[in-house]
């Protein structure tokens, strides 16, 4: 936001923007929707941390059994909740990639957006997987 100078310049500079995403209706690109895009993305940035701590918890407990899709099991839930999560943050920046596209053209967004997905995809859960398998604790 800071690249497009802030907030208000967005909004001033976006003027009769509208977006329009699927089935949602049109939403005005004003000081709601550029709020909506923030705490669409940093839910993720708040929530992933917990929800690692938890599954470590459940993990060390014996409680969380990996691959295992029962509803009974802690696994399935964990892992609808991160999906979720996930899910939202990359509906938000993507919200907030299609109203400010233009006002940010000069700066390649859509090349930063693909690398943030992929530093969110693959990052956290490939040295995660490597850290637990170097500790001994993976099969």
């Amino acid at each position: 936001m800071s690249l497009a100078g802030g907030p208000g310049a967005i909004v001033s500079q976006s003027e009769h923007v509208r977006v329009r995403y699927c089935c949602f209706p049109a939403q005005e690109v004003d000081g709601v929707f550029l709020r909506r895009c923030k705490q669409g993305t940093l839910q993720f940035v708040i929530l992933k941390p917990i929800f690692t701590l938890i599954s470590l918890i459940l993990f060390a407990a014996g409680v969380l059994h990996v691959g295992n899709f029962s509803p009974a099991h802690a696994y399935l839930w964990m892992l609808l909740a991160l999906n979720a999560t996930y899910s939202l943050a990359l509906f938000s920046l993507l919200q907030f990639y299609r109203g400010t596209r233009e006002l940010l053209n000069d700066y390649h967004p859509g090349v930063k957006f693909l690398l943030i997905k992929v530093g969110l995809g693959l990052g956290p859960e490939v040295w995660a997987g490597g850290g637990v398998w170097v500790l001994g604790l993976g099969s």
